[in-house]
């Protein structure tokens, strides 16, 4: 499902499907929930709560799922 907000682009991560960034540059904010991140080139692997963030380059190309099933992110 996508949202948009005032702030800029907006995705929710639910359904047990996962969600690919490519060339994104900015900060990867998780509003609810949890989830599990994973980049490209990146040997660790990253679980964000709400209110956590992390930052990506244009070079990066990510991987986010929920961190849990019945818990939409």
């Amino acid at each position: 499902m996508n949202r948009q907000s005032d702030a800029g682009r907006s995705q929710v991560v639910s359904d047990g499907r996962a969600l690919r960034l490519e060339a994104v540059d900015g900060e990867l904010s998780v509003r609810e929930g949890r989830v599990w991140i994973t980049r490209r080139g990146d040997l660790d692997d990253h679980v964000l709560s709400a209110g956590e963030s992390m930052r990506l380059s244009a070079h990066d190309r990510a991987v986010i799922e929920q961190w849990r099933r019945d818990q939409p992110a």
